[in-house]
């Protein structure tokens, strides 16, 4: 959501207004749409310019020729640099008239407190966050039914909110009010909506329930829009699952559920396509310890990674801290086909205490894991090797041990949940650590298809677009009409590779002029259009038509 400033600018029949980038603000996405409403007292056509010295000198970046009253948006390129002052200027001219203006904004590290409480939970808290479907928003959900939201722009938005309304109340858990009892939740999105899951009320499998936006959630009631996924679990209460999503259609559900019998974790996924729903569970390995989330880092399309920590666990009531355990991963070289045994890392992390999670931008990965009382992040661009030192090992809160669970935020700062302490019900905190710029050196894409200026046969209603991509790290290539509309994207490149997406709905006779952009892959498929980056590399403009 774009919040509209009125900042009113007048020569005698011009008026630039609702000027975005707030004047002298602060925002927190890089390259944020330059946006300004228009009038004029004769309705005389207008030429607009936009110009910004952003890349050293001041430049035009885009020009709006014959344009009449409205709001016009420009997409810029330069303004990349976090901590700085970027300008710009709006020039409208009605071939009598001419007038000009200029703006300024900071680029923030990030907005809001490094540090704040953002909602309760209990039991053994389970924070889950992950970035939501519209650009620029994390959502988190606790242990039980509770929710918050940070928004790059904004900060910390949204605090101390209820998933659903619960209309009857049972159990002794009147300290959650009207909340549901919506045991160990986690959340994804994909087929255009967000699912937040927990554990059904007999304990074995998952409920889900939907919804458009995430404060949709907050008009479904508890015991009437949960349904249950069908999905069934060997053990009861303690799971805590988490989603990955492939696509608009292909997700997973990933937990370890835990055999009494013979003591072991089984480590599962569960896989829900458009045409099937949920399948059934798939074992990929065994561990020894009970719960904690699982992670799944596709490296690249091939080569994937699951990461459990485990090991001797330590007492868990009693708070004694004391542990055997690391972290530890499955890998597979045919995405996801077959897996190794179980391999180990050697970082120290508690089993219980840890949720396994990672922050990603190119080959550059960080970690979450409780060890002891405190709360580490670890660095590494080698997946296989974590390596154990200050320059990689880094505290970031001491004493909050319990359950920290994370993503990328920026290029320059990680975003993260974690529980204040031990008891029953306690605080659950946002954090936000600043880290140095991860830089993943794409390359142009180049070798464009179809041809600059080609003319498809008449009829044709869609097209595929595709690019090479080079550079030394794992790349998503996101794909623009020129006036900066998203078309979609395509994930986990490498060198030589080509980036591929199709336009639909082409329309005939009309000029379709479009480019893609290079960047550091991030960890799942969103659905909506990524993050610009400072290091992201432009394509040519080509253009094609359709023949009419």
């Amino acid at each position: 959501m774009v919040i509209s400033f009125l900042y009113q600018v007048n020569a005698e029949d011009i008026i630039i207004s609702d000027v975005y980038p707030p004047p002298d603000g602060m925002v927190g996405i890089l390259n944020p749409e330059l946006s300004v409403r228009i009038t004029h007292g004769d309705n005389r056509p207008i030429e607009i310019i936009f110009s910004s010295d952003a890349s050293g000198e001041w430049q035009e970046i885009g020009r709006i020729k014959e344009a009449g009253p409205g709001v016009y948006r420009i997409r810029p390129r330069d303004m990349t640099r976090r901590g700085t002052t970027y300008n710009w200027e709006v020039t409208v001219s009605d071939g009598k008239e001419e007038l000009s203006k200029r703006f300024s904004f900071n680029l923030a590290v990030f907005v809001g407190p490094k540090s704040q409480v953002i909602t309760h939970s209990d039991c053994w808290k389970y924070g889950y966050i992950k970035h939501g479907w519209e650009k620029g928003k994390f959502f988190v959900t606790t242990q039980r039914g509770t929710w918050a939201a940070y928004d790059v722009d904004k900060g910390w938005y949204r605090t101390y909110q209820r998933l659903m309304r619960r209309e009857k109340m049972t159990g002794n858990w009147k300290a959650m009010e009207d909340g549901g009892d919506l045991g160990h939740p986690f959340w994804g999105y994909w087929n255009g909506a967000y699912h937040v899951l927990g554990m059904r009320a007999d304990g074995f499998g998952w409920q889900m329930a939907s919804a458009k936006t995430f404060e949709d959630f907050g008009k479904l009631i508890y015991e009437k829009d949960l349904k249950d996924t069908g999905t069934r679990t060997i053990q009861p209460h303690w799971e805590e699952g988490t989603t990955y999503t492939f696509s608009e259609d292909r997700a997973w559900i990933m937990a370890i559920d835990y055999d009494e019998q013979t003591k072991k974790g089984l480590v599962k996924y569960w896989e829900w396509t458009k045409e099937k729903g949920w399948g059934a569970p798939v074992i990929v390995g065994i561990v020894s310890n009970h719960t904690g989330r699982v992670a799944l880092v596709r490296h690249t399309r091939e080569i994937w990674y699951i990461f459990v920590t485990e090991g001797e666990i330590g007492a868990l009531d009693g708070q004694d801290m004391s542990f055997k355990s690391t972290l530890k991963y499955f890998k597979s070289v045919d995405a996801g086909k077959t897996w190794s045994a179980l391999t180990d890392t050697g970082v120290p992390a508690h089993a219980i205490w840890s949720s396994v999670s990672f922050a990603r931008y190119g080959d550059n990965y960080y970690v979450f894991l409780s060890e002891g009382r405190d709360t580490y992040i670890y660095f590494t661009r080698d997946l296989e090797d974590w390596k154990y030192d200050h320059r990689t090992r880094q505290r970031v809160a001491k004493g909050m041990w319990c359950k920290p669970n994370g993503t990328l935020l920026n290029q320059c700062a990680l975003i993260f949940t974690v529980a204040s302490d031990l008891s029953y019900h306690d605080e659950q905190y946002g954090i936000i650590v600043v880290v140095p710029e991860m830089i993943s050196h794409p390359g142009k894409p180049v070798f464009l298809s179809p041809d600059d200026g080609a003319k498809l046969p008449s009829g044709t209603k869609e097209v595929e677009l595709s690019v090479k991509v080079s550079g030394p790290q794992t790349y998503d290539v996101a794909f623009y009409l020129e006036d900066g509309t998203f078309i979609g994207e395509d994930k986990l490149l490498r060198d030589g590779d080509t980036a591929r997406i199709k336009i639909k709905n082409l329309e005939p006779g009309k000029i379709y002029r479009w480019y893609a952009v290079s960047r550091g892959a991030l960890l799942e498929y969103y659905g909506c259009e990524p993050y610009t980056t400072s290091d992201e590399q432009w394509s040519d403009i080509y253009s094609f038509s359709v023949s009419k």
